[in-house]
C-alpha cells in the first residue's frame, strides 16, 4: 500500500485535504479494484502498519479508506498531522481531516474509535480547533443526572 501511494502520503503534510483526496481518488479509479476489495485490503494494511510501526503503510491505508467512502478513518490522518508523527506537524491541515471524519460520523458512519461514546466526536473536534488556533464554541450546559455526569459517592471516615 505504501509504495503505491507514496506521493499521496508525502502530500498529506503539504496540501489541503481536498487536493490529497483528489489524488487518492484518481489512484482508486485507476486501480481496477472494487471499493470493497480496496477497503478490506486497506484495513488489513492499516493494522499491519501500526503493529509493525510502519507509519507510511498506516497513512496510505487510512488515505485509501477515506477515499473509498470510510471517512471516519480521516481522524487518523488528523492525529498524525496534529502530532507530527509520520508526517510534518501541521495542526492547520489536521483540522480538515478531523472535520471530515466528524462529518462522516454525523452522516451515519460508525466511529473508528469508541463508537459507543457520543461525546467523543465533539471532544476531538474541540481539541482540533484549539490545536489549529481556531476559536472554541461555548461549552454546552449539562443537566444534573444527565448521561455522562459524574457519580456521587458518600464517603465516611
Amino acid at each position: 500500500m505504501a509504495p503505491a501511494l507514496q506521493s499521496q502520503v508525502a502530500s498529506v503534510s503539504l496540501k489541503p485535504r481536498e487536493q490529497v483526496m483528489g489524488e487518492v481518488a484518481s489512484f482508486v479509479l485507476s486501480s481496477g479494484m472494487a471499493p470493497a476489495q480496496l477497503a478490506g485490503t486497506a484495513k488489513i494494511c492499516l493494522s499491519v502498519g501500526y503493529r509493525t510501526d510502519d507509519i507510511d503503510v498506516a497513512l496510505a491505508s487510512a488515505l485509501m479508506l477515506v477515499a473509498v467512502g470510510q471517512g471516519a478513518y480521516g481522524e487518523l490522518l488528523g492525529h498524525h498531522l496534529n502530532q507530527g508523527f509520520g508526517a510534518t506537524r501541521r495542526p492547520d491541515l489536521s483540522l480538515a481531516w478531523y472535520t471530515g471524519a466528524n462529518d462522516a460520523i454525523a452522516q451515519g458512519q460508525p466511529a473508528v474509535f469508541s463508537p459507543g461514546d457520543p461525546g467523543r466526536t465533539e471532544l476531538v473536534h474541540q481539541a482540533a480547533l484549539r490545536a489549529s488556533g481556531g476559536s472554541l464554541a461555548a461549552p454546552q450546559p449539562t443537566q444534573a443526572g444527565a448521561t455522562g455526569a459524574l457519580p456521587l459517592f458518600k464517603i465516611e471516615q
